[in-house]
């Protein structure tokens, strides 16, 4: 007596009794794990279903004949995925370095934005400090850019800390102001 069992039926099997990850198994884990039932159980379990346990009637009597049950894999094959036909023209090469003979990487031309008088990105918060800064004659003090900028006061005393050791911001009596380079 053979007995042929699908990977479906197989699985249902060994998920009544109890084997959670038993959908995860191909067909070879699977009826390793079939012909080693009675060392699995010794004894018979009763299972809710009665298909099972006829299921499992069947194969115990199977194997304590010393017959072995073979799966057969019921799940169909995966389906095979197009590959587009590319002309010899769309592709690209790339160039390699004479020296090296190693393929050279290449490089991204970056859009130049825009830079104020100072050297800052436009559209930074940088730019935006010395915006306020260049609009007035007198200077700004850190309470007028804040209100301007709506940045932090740290954010604003960094920049401008920085801007002053390089020269070209000064302290005065209202504030800060960019130093004339014509003096």
């Amino acid at each position: 007596m053979l007995i042929r069992l699908t990977k479906k039926q197989g699985i249902n099997l060994f998920k009544a009794l109890g084997f959670l990850t038993a959908n995860k198994w191909n067909a070879q884990q699977l009826q390793t794990k079939v012909n080693n039932l009675l060392e699995l159980y010794s004894k018979l379990v009763k299972l809710d279903d009665e298909k099972m346990q006829a299921r499992l009637i069947a194969v115990r009597k199977t194997l304590k004949a010393g017959k072995k049950i073979e799966i057969i894999d019921d799940t169909p094959p995966k389906a095979v995925k197009e590959v587009k036909k590319v002309k010899a023209s769309e592709i690209t090469i790339p160039m390699q370095n004479l020296k090296t003979g190693k393929a050279e990487k290449r490089k991204k031309e970056k859009k130049k934005k825009g830079v104020d008088k100072i050297g800052c990105r436009l559209g930074t918060q940088s730019a935006a400090i010395n915006q306020v800064l260049l609009s007035s004659s007198e200077g700004a003090s850190i309470e007028e850019i804040i209100k301007v900028t709506k940045l932090s006061a740290i954010r604003i005393n960094s920049h401008i800390g920085i801007f002053i050791r390089k020269g070209i911001f000064e302290k005065t009596k209202t504030g800060y102001k960019i130093v004339d380079s014509k003096k």
